[in-house]
């Protein structure tokens, strides 16, 4: 009769390679059922109870694996979630960037607005001296009419 070692190190006697298969078909129903009653515990509570050695050893072989396949479970979980905010971030820096661009086209924009302005309002200035001379000297020759006119009529 031939034996082999199950996954837990217990020994297991089969005649041949069937019986093998059979024992391994056995230990899969019996994986299925152990996980089942993991599920209805809490992952802290399943953890707790290997801790403090609360489980004969096949069933805290299980425990260990079922452990190990929810840590699996938690990482794919957590490495979706990474990739997922990896597209947001990618998506909000490409909108960013877009955001960017057209901020300096509008800052080119402003800044060509301005120096019009400015140029504008050198050009009024220059006007506004212009017209400020102009004023002066026909108040000067104002004053020199009424001037003269006020001297005619005295010596006359």
């Amino acid at each position: 009769m031939a034996t082999h070692l199950d996954p837990t190190g217990s020994e297991v006697r089969g005649t041949n390679r069937g019986n093998v298969s059979s024992s391994t078909d056995l230990e899969d129903s019996e994986r299925a059922s152990f996980w089942s009653h993991f599920d209805g515990l809490s992952e802290e509570e399943v953890r707790s109870r290997v801790e403090r050695n609360l489980f004969d050893g096949r069933t805290t072989a299980f425990a260990q694996q079922w452990l190990s396949q929810r840590e699996t479970l938690h990482l794919q979980e957590d490495l979706r979630a990474a990739r997922a905010l990896a597209q947001q971030a990618k998506t909000i820096a490409h909108e960013s960037h877009r955001l960017a661009h057209e901020a300096t086209e509008l800052a080119a924009i402003a800044k060509a607005g301005a120096h019009v302005a400015h140029e504008t309002a050198e050009n009024s200035l220059k006007e506004i001296r212009a017209y400020a001379a102009n004023g002066r000297l026909a108040l000067v020759i104002s004053i020199v009419a009424l001037m003269a006119t006020a001297a005619g009529v005295f010596y006359k």
